[in-house]
């Protein structure tokens, strides 16, 4: 779900943007992606998306990143205001594929104020939308 709202965001300025196919492809430089990436570890699946995208054309890859999602429920209206709330937070860094460099980094974090029976996708909200489209056209 989260997938298909950053799509459908990036989609609202790059109509052709695509998902990226994880499946491992030649062409791009994996020592150079990762010293650019600048993190002691980068996944597979994100190696193989960027060499995937780099073959398919694509100049740059978004690659979110979850590090918080809590989602409480309550039917108390007590633990509505005292229990721990919603709250999500995501990382998303813009890559340029070639050279490979960060393009842009952003971290979006949003809590509810009351634990309700709601979804935590929810909080990709307006300012999530905001955050975004300024990352992929900066």
């Amino acid at each position: 779900m989260v997938t298909d709202r950053i799509l459908a965001i990036v989609k609202e300025r790059f109509p052709d943007a695509q998902l990226a196919v994880n499946r491992a492809a030649p062409g791009i430089r994996y020592d150079l992606y990762r010293a650019a990436v600048g993190e002691p570890v980068v996944s597979v699946d994100e190696m193989n998306a960027a060499a995937s995208a780099l073959r398919e054309g694509a100049t740059h890859l978004l690659v979110p990143t979850i590090s918080e999602w809590k989602e409480m429920r309550t039917d108390d209206p007590v633990g509505a205001v005292i229990l721990a709330h919603n709250s999500v937070t995501l990382s998303l860094r813009l890559m340029q594929l070639e050279p490979p460099a960060v393009a842009g980094r952003v971290t979006f974090h949003n809590q509810a104020r009351l634990t309700l029976n709601q979804p935590a996708l929810g909080l990709l909200d307006a300012e999530f939308r905001r955050v975004t489209l300024k990352l992929i056209t900066n």
